[in-house]
C-alpha cells in the first residue's frame, strides 16, 4: 500500500528518497541523509563500538562434599585430581582376543576425595549408587596432552554412567574443560649461558 500524505499528493512522500538517490547518482555517493529523529531519541547503543558493557556470569558448578551423593547427568561438576593415561583393549574383543584386539588409550583421573555418586534412572540407562569411588575416567580428553599434564588438575563436565563402549568404569566424567591443559604446560625461564 501506498503512503498518502494529507494533501493527497502519494509522491510527496517518496521525494526524501528520490532527492537521496538523485544525489547518489550524481556525487557517486557523496550524499548524506539526517535522521529525522532528534540525537536526544536515537539509541546509540545499537551502533558499532558503542555497545554496552555485558558482564559474563560465571558458570555454575557442584563441588561434591565427602557424604553428600552427585547427581548423574543434570549438573556441570568440579572433580580434582590426579590424570593417569592406561592401555586398555578394545574392540572387536575388548580383550578376549588380545591379537586382534584395538589398545585405548584413556584417560582417568584418581580424585584426591572418593566421590559418591546418586542413583539414578534415565530413558537409556539405570544407574545404582555407588560409594567411595576414587578413579573415574575422563571422556573427550586426548591422552597424548594428558601424558604432559604432571600434578592435580581440576575437571569440569557432567558425570554419566560407563555404558559405552569405550567407557571402562562405572562412572564417566563427560569433560567440557580442564582450564590446565587449555593453559597448557607450564612455562620455566631459562637463560642461556
Amino acid at each position: 500500500m501506498m503512503a498518502v500524505r494529507r494533501d493527497g499528493d502519494p509522491l510527496a512522500s517518496a521525494a526524501p528518497f528520490v532527492a537521496l538517490v538523485a544525489c547518489t547518482l550524481l556525487t557517486g555517493g557523496g550524499c548524506r541523509r539526517e535522521s529525522a529523529q532528534p540525537p536526544e531519541s536515537r539509541d546509540v547503543r545499537l551502533l558499532p563500538g558503542r555497545e554496552p558493557q555485558r558482564t559474563v556470569e560465571p558458570r555454575r558448578f557442584a563441588i561434591p562434599n565427602p557424604g553428600e551423593c552427585a547427581p548423574l547427568r543434570t549438573v556441570s561438576i568440579r572433580l580434582t585430581g590426579r590424570l593417569e593415561v592406561v592401555q586398555k583393549f578394545g574392540p572387536p574383543g575388548f580383550g578376549e582376543t588380545p591379537k586382534k584386539d584395538a589398545r585405548l588409550n584413556i584417560v582417568l583421573l584418581h580424585l584426591t576425595t572418593p566421590l559418591d555418586v546418586c542413583a539414578a534412572t534415565f530413558a537409556d540407562v539405570s544407574q545404582p549408587a555407588v560409594h567411595a569411588l576414587r578413579v573415574i575416567q575422563l571422556s573427550v580428553v586426548d591422552p597424548e596432552t594428558a601424558k604432559r599434564q604432571l600434578g592435580v588438575v581440576d575437571a569440569y563436565g557432567w558425570l554419566d554412567s560407563g555404558s559405552g563402549s569405550n567407557d571402562f568404569t562405572k562412572i564417566v566424567l563427560r569433560v567440557d574443560s580442564m582450564p590446565a591443559i587449555r593453559a597448557g604446560p607450564p612455562r620455566t625461564n631459562s637463560t642461556i649461558s
